[in-house]
């Protein structure tokens, strides 16, 4: 019979004759235990692992709904979905959906229990990731109702927050917003708060938000987010806001802060031992050294990454392309632009930044042959970075296009070609106003 997490600490309560001021002790209040046994309130982990101590349950009996089935080798399950994690860590999702649709079906799970609606939540997570948005949001349903019907709302936002993945592949912000406030309103149900959800919550509004063009919105939410982590002493993942805060700010031309807030990421990764973070962080050193026009010393941080991940192969070539530009050794830059393999990024997975980033690099390729006296062939690869850039409107990449394509039509005699594109960027730059985009 279906039982959520306050009717088994009431009933376990009730059968060792323990009043709910002594179920409390000194951590909770008779108040709080009513709520949570009335399906008013739900438990954090750090309770709920007091609550069960006090009774003389494992916490395991109070997460798993399903009263009647006690042989779930849950030690054995728990494990695998470890190992999941680690498969979706690295970008295995075709793997890690054959493991979550294997344990579904190698074990009868109750369909009202917390387990279950996380291995649902991982597959719908899973399944979003590698474009199958029906059938991840599907299994997200099915999750979310879970959560709902045991008052985890917390968990329930977070799986919510996932059904932005089809809009996200589209770079269509302004669709998130209402999902973003739908999991709010499921969070706020719960008056038991929830750190790790409103870190992850901070974080993806300021991506959003950064994605419509509202820089400072954004800005603001990521030091929200570190305010967050120093008051509470939570830094879960407080090396990925550090860096990404750097990154906005490094955008915006604000690099005193980016110099502050990737010397906080880089010291958080090097703590945890995040390599791949830290390869994203020397590559914002290194993007922040070619701006500045120290190529030399943007190639110290990109020689500290030894072996990029797969999909941050593309961005590392490209600024290695790009300091050897830089340094006129334009023989190595052609060849590192011509190695590089587009199709090794999955360029809806992106964010609207680094899409217009990655992209600008047929421009460098384009610069490179220009210098080598190959108009023509630079030429062409300009324009296929125009037309990639054609899916937003304006940008500050939209502009070094421009300007690049117009100095180059100038070289070809085309004055009439050139003096259009130089306008083109002229007039986007005053549009801008400062801002990278809009």
């Amino acid at each position: 019979m279906y039982t959520t997490i306050g009717n088994k600490i009431k009933q376990v309560r009730k059968e060792l004759h323990i009043t709910q001021t002594q179920l409390a002790g000194q951590d909770m209040t008779k108040s709080m235990i009513s709520q949570i046994e009335n399906g008013m309130a739900t438990p954090s982990m750090k309770n709920l692992i007091k609550i069960a101590d006090r009774l003389n349950k494992p916490v395991s009996f109070f997460l798993e709904e399903n009263m009647d089935n006690t042989t779930l080798p849950i030690k054995k399950i728990q494990a695998k979905m470890n190992e999941i994690t680690i498969l979706i860590d690295n970008l295995e999702y075709n793997e890690a959906v054959e493991e979550l649709k294997d344990l579904l079906s190698a074990y009868n799970f109750y369909n009202h229990g917390k387990l279950h609606g996380d291995i649902l939540f991982k597959l719908g997570e899973c399944l979003g990731e590698l474009n199958l948005f029906d059938e991840s949001e599907k299994h997200l349903d099915k999750a979310i109702k879970i959560y709902d019907e045991n008052q985890l709302y917390s968990d329930s936002a977070m799986a919510y927050m996932e059904k932005m993945n089809k809009y996200l592949n589209d770079f269509n912000y302004e669709a998130c917003l209402p999902i973003l406030e739908n999991a709010m309103d499921k969070y706020n149900s719960t008056i038991i708060k929830d750190y790790l959800f409103e870190l992850r919550f901070l974080f993806v509004e300021a991506m959003i938000y950064s994605g419509l063009g509202n820089f400072n919105y954004a800005i603001k939410k990521l030091e929200n987010a570190v305010s967050l982590s120093a008051q509470n002493h939570i830094y879960y993942n407080s090396d990925t806001i550090y860096q990404t805060l750097a990154c906005i700010n490094l955008i915006c031309k604000n690099y005193s802060s980016f110099l502050y807030n990737i010397k906080k990421a880089e010291q958080f990764s090097i703590f945890t031992e995040d390599t791949f973070r830290l390869s994203l962080i020397y590559l914002n050193y290194a993007e922040y050294e070619i701006i500045n026009n120290n190529p030399d010393k943007a190639l110290e941080y990109l020689n500290q990454i030894k072996e990029p991940r797969k999909d941050l192969k593309v961005f590392y070539t490209l600024e290695k392309a790009k300091v050897a530009y830089l340094l006129q050794d334009y023989d190595e830059s052609l060849a590192l632009f011509e190695s590089i393999n587009y199709k090794e990024i999955d360029v809806r997975k992106l964010h609207k930044y680094d899409y217009l980033f990655m992209w600008s690099a047929k421009i460098y390729h384009g610069l490179t042959l220009m210098k080598m006296g190959k108009l023509e062939e630079a030429l062409k690869q300009m324009n296929i970075g125009i037309s990639k850039f054609e899916v937003f409107r304006n940008s500050i990449y939209h502009i070094f296009a421009y300007k690049s394509i117009s100095e180059l039509y100038n070289l070809l005699h085309d004055y009439k070609t050139a003096f259009k594109y130089l306008k083109l960027a002229n007039d986007m730059e005053e549009s801008l106003e400062g801002l990278p985009y809009r």
